[in-house]
């Protein structure tokens, strides 16, 4: 009777953390794929993800989690903006200062402890070119009709965000070509949404971001030779 008990305990938990796991990962592939065209998706996508990650976690009763320097940072600059909320003249826009860096270091800690396999990596990757073409292509179609000179992507906000997202794409993007072996209909795909992300970035006549491209241009250079 006690095995019994037991057996199902354990598959009503092994039930419970397949479940997570694939809103978890439905949560995650749709916050990614429309970052940059959709902000209500996009944070449905978000909450969807960290849902299911803290119930994954907690049907294996596992709270051990994978850091790396960035993470280290973040949480630190988390607990940093907590306490200037704490005590800050508005404490209602200090909190949301918080949440906007509490964000980013949970879709860190996410990822560095959920993406364990090359395939996953590898999906969630290609998600991150699909995301950034169809960014790319409605910030590109939309930009000759919209009422100002500068380019600017839907939910990426004022120009200058927009480039400097996306020049991180454009980082990875350049990276996938230059040291991931794709192939040619890969190739084809990543090139030809390489060559229109920087055409976008150019549109948006953001100095700072075409002063970042050229930096992580040299950097990319050294590291080829």
């Amino acid at each position: 009777m006690i095995a019994k008990v037991g057996a199902s305990r354990g598959g009503e938990e092994g039930r419970a953390v397949r479940y997570a796991d694939a809103a978890f990962m439905g949560g995650l592939a749709l916050m990614i794929l429309t970052l940059p065209i959709s902000e209500a998706l996009k944070n449905i996508g978000y909450f969807v993800a960290l849902g299911a990650w803290i119930l994954k976690r907690a049907a294996r009763r596992d709270f051990i989690m994978t850091f790396t320097p960035i993470g280290v940072f973040l949480s630190i600059y988390f607990l940093i903006s907590l306490l200037s909320a704490a005590f800050a003249f508005d404490r209602l826009e200090g909190f949301r200062g918080a949440w906007d860096v509490f964000r980013p270091l949970s879709i860190v800690l996410m990822m560095l402890n959920e993406l364990d396999g090359v395939g996953k990596i590898r999906f969630y990757l290609w998600l991150f070119v699909a995301s950034t073409g169809l960014g790319v292509v409605w910030g590109l179609l939309s930009h000759p009709m919209g009422p100002r000179a500068r380019l600017e992507i839907k939910s990426l906000g004022h120009s200058n965000h927009t480039a400097w997202y996306l020049v991180m794409m454009l980082a990875l993007l350049v990276s996938l070509l230059l040291f991931m072996d794709l192939r040619p209909p890969g190739k084809i795909v990543v090139g030809g949404i390489t060559g229109a992300t920087l055409l976008a970035v150019l549109l948006t006549y953001s100095r700072g971001a075409v002063a970042a491209l050229v930096a992580a241009a040299a950097v990319l250079e050294s590291v080829r030779l």
